[in-house]
């Protein structure tokens, strides 16, 4: 075999590419790069099932011919890590098989990088990008036909070469995808007519032949979201039959869209298309040969997925071609200015304008749609993006990008015309179009509606640009707000940048808005009545407790303990209130003038509360009696207490704008129950991630908005929703942009990248650094920067702040364990940390092992969990357990040992409690990603199934000890010690009892938001997407309680569930 010149000219263009590439993405890393050029396969190349005569090289050509079994060659890949990367090879496949390559994890056995490369395919040059975000070892690339039974099938590939770039794209989430790997078919075929002998996986294709009757493969669809589709597959037929694919209403009999395949084809690809505008009961894809009664028919099918297309853009990746832009136009360019190589749009300056533009059909008039896309221009010129309404003669949006710019997203919006039809295009080209060598690039182009959603009261979050709007008043980084009845006065909090909350008046008759609190501690629960009085909560150092204030003047005579849900109605104001001493909750009532205070008894834990008209109040409790989540409304005049909702029921409640009132009945499903709790408690706490920009004085950083952020990358996780990593990447960059250095101050041990926090310092006052904040901060963003496509800059930092950070601790580990820097204002310096501090450290130092293969993190891990395993203790009934503290610390020490300047000494103790359960969380999280990522952790299924007696342990019917020894002696047992984060990975039956009735938040939402992943790490996700339905009874009421209407609704996915939420 000989290379032709095509493939000689492949060979050519493919360097250029690389060039380009380089050149566009700056310095990128070179881990393969592969031509054949020696006589015989050279190491680390090797065969595998191949053999010199079915893999060879021949003209400085790689060829590997069919021969029963897989012939393959393979290597391992070498300083592969975590990230993205270009993979470009030259490849033909025209005899009998097609050629597949492949990039295998060899532990874990995941496909990083898949390529079929058609039958009858010709010389080409293939270039593609990939992203590896969960690498466990170093990884294989693979190279053999695909269809290995097939009689002198020989496939061929040349110039193969494998780098790392910046470039990263936001991925189309996959709906359903199947690559025929295994030999039966996926459990979400259903054959029908057809048997497992007429209908089968062979050769990793399903293949399906004719037998007198329809031979039907087919998948139900549920489509969770209306919109674009986009349904792709391989497929060949032989000579005996035609082949037909299609998407089938069965409830109509509507056919929606189909192919038919001629018969005798090749295997080549096929797209079909879909606009669902209506929920679907029973939509299915079926495959089946369409000459059913002729003899010997076979159709083969491979490479099936289906993808959500939210964007009005075609071709957004600039996928197809280097000269073929379409649907984009040129405009004054031309192929040699304005083309796609490697799949990136670059534009040349050459003195006219050079434009590229594509024309959009927008679905509504008068509507906010927002564009978005990575760009990165050269010194020589900016790069002007805009939307351009022909029909008016207007520019409907634009944004300019300057000079030199490296690759990064960008966002503009826009809003859509009154009036359907206009042409209005999406247009990018080089500013300064008579600058020499000007260059600019472009991709990954998306143009999707507004994201607004609806909160209390008419109040509109705008997720695109951040803004809470209410009437005329926008204002970004709101926390909590209330509105007076007259709707004359709107207050709110929000995070002064780098400080804590204050609370803000705004008068919407003349717009002029007042900060109206100066303090240190945290402002909650703001209230407002028409005559500009206004209440809030403060709470300092302690979650328990919070103190009243009205007009800055703090309330005599106010109930001790937890207050919380501020209310001003009439010349009354009301609040919750809880003692957990007593585990009494009542509702205050203060009245303004008589200055008194009255209290009465609530049936359960207060969540929520909002005024209902002029005489009513709605209250959300937790109730003693049902352990559900009830609604009920309090009559101001009669003082009555009334539940509204079904007691059997976990209840919800919201407020329109018009004040009517909406109360959400559940039931169904436990698994989308739990995403509802889940999604619901985001939405109505803290949407738009107000605390990132604070500080980190009162430790919200670390223990609210770190549990927020890992909360939504778990939603991610689960829904692949570009909303939640939109709101994920603005909260990392948030966090990055309120560390020490921006807070102006330094604090005592110089850590001007980390997260000072002045809790726990003697005198309140002093700014300390603590492992743990700093831990958990970093766990969060680590988290996401392991699991989600965060773009390449904010990657980086993140993974840089992490590495600095190692170092700046580095400084307090000694051998064994971190201890606590020595003389700080701290009352445990120089202690050995807790097994949380260092447990929370732990699992930040997996993540970034991971994303970094650095062998440094990697073997502080071990030494870390190590000491842990060695500390713990295996019970004789099958328990494991382990203290708060090292075991240095039970020990106790001398003055003179210099240990610790505010603890000189401490004599020795015996500790029979154990850790708390709140604490031993982080250590469960901790040992269960041991398991699951590393072989440290010895009988891993013995060591699991002590955890589960651990549990069993400190259950007692509803309630939990408070420590994991099961003591009730010391403390009794109560449903306030109900084990969260780690403990809810582990699935166990009694945790997840108490997650289905929700888990009432005990102290205010701002130390509250685990429960945002809590929840979603008790799905067993498997059968959540598996026929899984949960019923929404939504009962509407007037401002007196008279029934307005009842709907019902019922949804089939997590993602149906943020469509009804309106966050999708």
């Amino acid at each position: 075999m000989t290379k032709n010149n095509f493939s000689v000219m492949c060979s050519l263009l493919l360097i250029l590419a690389l060039l380009k590439w380089g050149d566009a993405f700056g310095q990128d890393s070179l881990l393969l790069s592969e031509h054949f050029d020696d006589s015989s396969l050279q190491l680390p190349w090797v065969r595998w099932q191949s053999t010199k005569q079915t893999a060879f090289i021949e003209n400085s050509v790689l060829n590997i011919k069919t021969n029963n079994s897989w012939q393959v060659v393979q290597r391992p890949l070498q300083e592969f890590d975590n990230g993205n990367y270009l993979i470009t090879f030259v490849a033909k496949s025209e005899k009998n098989s097609r050629l597949r390559i492949l990039i295998e994890d060899n532990k874990s056995k995941e496909i990083l990088y898949s390529k079929v490369v058609s039958l009858d395919q010709q010389w080409e040059s293939f270039s593609e990008y990939f992203q590896v975000n969960s690498l466990q070892s170093s990884p294989v690339l693979r190279i053999f036909p695909q269809d290995r039974l097939e009689v002198e099938g020989e496939v061929s590939i040349d110039s193969i070469s494998v780098e790392k770039v910046d470039k990263i794209a936001i991925e189309q989430p996959y709906i359903f995808a199947d690559r025929f790997d295994s030999s039966k078919l996926n459990s979400r075929w259903e054959r029908w007519q057809s048997t497992e002998s007429t209908a089968y996986i062979k050769n990793n294709s399903l293949q399906i032949n004719t037998n007198d009757s329809w031979q039907v493969v087919q998948t139900k669809l549920n489509f969770d979201r209306l919109g674009q589709y986009e349904i792709s597959f391989e497929a060949k037929t032989n000579e005996n039959t035609r082949m037909r694919v299609m998407v089938e209403d069965f409830t109509s009999g509507e056919v929606l869209s189909e192919i038919i395949i001629g018969s005798n084809e090749p295997w080549r690809n096929y797209n079909l298309y879909l606009d669902v505008k209506n929920k679907f009961e029973r939509l299915y894809f079926r495959i089946f040969p369409l000459d059913r009664k002729n003899e010997n028919g076979v159709i083969y099918f491979d490479n099936f997925n289906i993808i959500k297309k939210d964007s009005l853009i075609g071709n957004a990746g600039f996928d197809k071609s280097k000269y073929d832009l379409s649907p984009w136009m040129r405009w004054q360019s031309s192929e040699a200015t304005a083309n796609a190589e490697n799949n990136v749009l670059s534009i040349k300056t050459s003195n006219s304008w050079q434009v590229v533009q594509q024309n959009i059909v927008y679905p509504e008039v008068n509507k906010k749609y927002q564009v978005s896309f990575l760009a990165k221009t050269n010194p020589e010129t900016s790069l002007r993006a805009s939307i351009y309404d022909f029909t008016e003669g207007v520019t409907l949006g634009s944004l300019t990008i300057g000079k030199g710019e490296e690759w990064k997203r960008f966002h503009f919006n826009f809003t859509s015309p009154s009036e359907l039809g206009n042409t209005v295009a999406l247009r990018f080209y080089p500013q300064d179009r008579e600058a020499l060598n000007g260059v600019v690039y472009v991709d990954d182009v998306s143009i999707t509606k507004e994201k607004n959603i609806s909160l209390d009261f008419g109040v509109i979050y705008d997720a695109h640009d951040g803004y809470f709007s209410y009437k005329d008043t926008k204002i970004k980084g709101v926390n909590e707000y209330s509105i007076s009845k007259d709707q004359k006065y709107f207050v709110y909090t929000k995070a002064v940048k780098g400080k804590s909350f204050e609370l803000f008046k705004v008068n919407q008759l003349n717009g002029e808005e007042e900060r109206v609190t100066f303090t240190d501690s945290l402002v909650f629960s703001p209230a407002v009545d028409e005559h500009g009085n206004f209440a809030h909560l403060e709470s300092s150092n302690s979650v328990s407790s919070s103190k009243v204030f009205i007009n800055n003047t703090n309330i005599p005579n106010q109930p001790l303990g937890l207050n919380r849900h501020l209310n001003i109605v009439g010349e009354k104001l009301y609040f919750t209130n809880s003692d957990y001493q007593s585990n009494r909750h009542t509702l205050a009532i203060y009245d303004l003038n008589l200055k008194s205070l009255e209290t009465i008894h609530l049936p359960g834990i207060p969540q929520k509360m909002k005024p209902l008209g002029e005489d009513k109040l709605v209250i959300q409790l937790h109730g003693d009696a049902n352990n559900k989540l009830s609604v009920y409304s309090f009559d101001i005049n009669t003082r009555n207490l009334t539940l509204l909702s079904n007691p059997e029921l976990s209840s919800f409640f919201s407020v329109e704008e018009n004040g009517h009132l909406i109360v959400q009945e559940l039931s169904g499903d436990t698994n989308l129950k739990l995403f509802f709790y889940s999604t619901n408690l985001y939405k109505y706490s803290q949407i738009g991630e107000p605390f990132s920009i604070g500080d980190n004085k009162l430790g919200r950083l670390s223990w609210n908005q770190s549990y927020r952020l890992t909360g939504l990358v778990d939603i991610f996780r689960v829904t692949r929703s570009d909303f939640f990593l939109s709101q994920v990447e603005n909260t990392i960059n948030n966090l990055l942009s309120v560390t020490n250095q921006h807070q102006g101050f330094v604090p005592f041990g110089q850590a001007p990248h980390l997260w000072a926090t002045t809790k726990y310092s003697i005198d309140k006052s002093s700014p300390i650094n603590l492992l743990i904040d700093d831990a958990t901060i970093l766990h969060a963003m680590l988290y996401a920067v392991r699991y989600m496509p965060i773009e390449p800059a904010t990657r980086a930092k993140v993974i840089e702040l992490a590495a600095s950070a190692y170092d700046y601790y580095d400084n307090e580990f000694d051998g064994e364990h971190y201890r606590i820097a020595y003389g700080i204002p701290y009352a445990l310096d120089g202690l050995w940390a807790p097994n949380n501090f260092q447990n929370k450290y732990g699992l930040s130092l997996l993540y970034l092992y991971q994303l970094t293969n650095e062998e440094r993190y990697f073997n502080r891990l071990k030494l870390l969990a190590t000491r842990f395993l060695n500390e713990v203790n295996f019970t004789n009934d099958g328990r494991v357990l382990w203290q708060y503290w090292p075991a240095y610390f039970y020990n106790g020490w001398s003055e003179s040992s210099g240990i610790s300047k505010n603890l000189p000494s401490r004599a020795p103790t015996v500790s029979t409690l154990y850790e708390d359960i709140a604490h031993a969380a982080v250590s469960v999280d901790f040992l269960i990603k041991l398991i699951e990522y590393t072989d440290i952790v010895n009988d891993e299924s013995l060591f699991i199934s002590r955890l589960e007696n651990t549990v069993e342990g400190f259950s007692f019917g509803d309630s939990y000890s408070r420590f994991i020894s099961g003591d009730i002696d010391y403390q009794p047992a109560s449903e306030l010690f109900t084990p969260l984060e780690g403990w809810a990975q582990m699935k166990h039956q009694k945790i997840l009892s108490s997650y289905i009735n929700y888990i009432p938040m005990y102290y205010p939402y701002f130390d509250s938001m685990s429960r945002v992943s809590d929840y979603i790490n008790a799905i067993d996700l498997s059968s959540m997407r598996d026929s899984a339905k949960l019923e929404v009874v939504s009962n509407f009421y007037d401002v007196n309680l008279n029934v307005v209407k009842t709907e019902s609704s019922a949804h089939f996915s997590p993602e149906d569930i943020l469509i009804s939420l309106g966050i999708e």
